[in-house]
């Protein structure tokens, strides 16, 4: 049974498709989710980055009320990062000069929140800032006021006057600016941790995929095998078939031939005896069918037999010419108009000769018998790529839709009196040739033979 193509799995590129669309959804969710992780950690340490800014900025107040050394802030800020998850802090004056500062050296800290909108405004500001000795840092920035102008602070400023025997200097009334930079360890081990994970599952997928895909190759070479293994079982079995008809029917010839010298020389003898015309009519049809049992089994042995091709160059319109000529008699007979269309400069062509005029003579007594009385058979050669083409087509009956397929088998005919073998020869000599023969025919519309044999 013939497997249809149809039934056969998607290609592969469907596959590499499939899971080239999958990796990239991977990669996508693993982006979002990274992303989303992200936020969600910036937005713990910006509050966790607040926290500490005002803890500082009460600390710095108070210390600032007692007139605290420099000394004394870089112990605060020392104290205050103590936390494993602070990197650093950096207490700068209003022109960004670095007051006190405690962990990771820090160069150029202003450079990124120098604007004027920043100190108007005194809202923080907050990015992300790759450091090369410990990674991604979240920092954050605030301005404040050390002391701020009001009754409350008028009282201090008076307690202080009283205690110390002095006013405040002016600078504790000047803006300050804190930085604080978190670690993002945690940030960077999830973002690790997703990478890794995206790296697995798009590795595991490529791998499924790709045998999916061998799969799908050795699925495909089943199938094709197996159908190509069902074609040749059904052409070894047609093959067989025929070959032994052949043998049968070439052996049964051999017997016939010898009675048939026989009864055709009788009659040949009795119709020279005979003084009667109609005995001498009997003993001519006599004649005629032994000539015509005897051409059948002729084309039977020719088909049976294994030819052997004397090749040579020849030219096909000299082959064309020739048996037009031998067909001289029937054409004329029937009144046909024979049109012949060739290129110039034609290439002679690698052929048995005998067996090329074969089958240019079947083809052309096939279109005879096709055609009524004052039909058209028109012959054409020309060059085309891959050889030279020869077609022969005719005005006649056609052959029907259902036996087009068939009309090359052997023994197939739809002729009374034919016997189904003239065309089986011609596609066997022009296989024997490398040559390609097809038909294309409408019943009622006539018929043509297309012929290509290579260079």
């Amino acid at each position: 049974m013939k497997i249809n193509r149809k039934n056969t799995p998607l290609p592969a590129i469907a596959i590499i498709a499939s899971a080239f669309i999958i990796t990239l959804l991977i990669i996508g969710l693993s982006y979002k989710d990274i992303k989303r992780e992200e936020h969600r950690i910036t937005d713990v340490l910006h509050r966790e980055g607040i926290t500490l800014i005002r803890s500082l900025e009460a600390s710095i107040r108070t210390g600032m009320m007692l007139e605290a050394r420099r000394e004394q802030l870089q112990l605060q800020l020392e104290e205050s990062t103590q936390e494993p998850d602070i990197a650093y802090i950096l207490l700068l004056d209003e022109h960004g000069e670095i007051i006190a500062k405690t962990g990771l050296e820090q160069t150029n800290p202003y450079e990124w929140i120098n604007t004027k909108e920043f100190a108007r405004t005194g809202e923080a500001i907050t990015r992300i800032k790759n450091n090369p000795k410990i990674g991604k840092v979240f920092e954050i920035a605030k301005t404040f006021k050390p002391l701020r102008p009001g009754p409350r602070m008028q009282g201090m400023m008076d307690m202080h006057r009283r205690m110390m025997g002095r006013d405040l200097p002016q600078e504790m009334f000047n803006d300050r600016i804190i930085i604080v930079g978190l670690r993002m360890a945690e940030l960077e081990q999830i973002q690790k941790d997703e990478r890794k994970r995206t790296l697995i599952i798009a590795a595991a997928l490529l791998i499924l995929a790709t045998g999916a895909i061998y799969f799908v190759f050795l699925l495909q070479n089943y199938y094709l095998v197996n159908t190509a293994l069902e074609d040749m079982k059904e052409k070894v079995r047609k093959t067989e078939g025929f070959v032994a008809v052949g043998r049968i029917a070439a052996s049964i010839a051999h017997e016939i031939r010898n009675p048939l010298s026989s009864i055709k020389g009788f009659a040949q003898y009795f119709k020279l005896r005979f003084k009667a015309k109609k005995d001498a009519a009997y003993a001519d049809i006599m004649i005629k069918e032994v000539d015509r049992l005897n051409r059948v089994i002729t084309e039977l042995l020719d088909y049976a037999k294994p030819a052997e091709l004397n090749l040579k160059k020849q030219r096909l319109e000299e082959i064309i010419s020739y048996s037009i000529k031998l067909l001289e008699s029937d054409i004329k007979g029937k009144g046909i108009n024979i049109k012949e269309e060739h290129e110039d400069n034609l290439p002679s062509v690698l052929i048995d000769k005998d067996q090329m005029t074969q089958a240019v003579l079947n083809i052309l007594l096939n279109s005879i018998e096709a055609v009524d009385k004052n039909g058209e058979i028109m012959i054409d050669v020309k060059r085309v790529n891959d050889g030279m083409q020869l077609s022969i087509s005719d005005n006649g009956k056609g052959i029907s839709k259902e036996n087009v397929d068939k009309i090359f088998e052997p023994f197939f005919t739809t002729k009374k009196s034919g016997t189904g073998i003239g065309l089986a020869l011609v596609k066997k000599i022009i296989d024997m040739h490398n040559g390609k023969i097809a038909i294309e025919s409408k019943e009622g519309q006539g018929a043509r033979f297309i012929i290509r044999l290579p260079v």
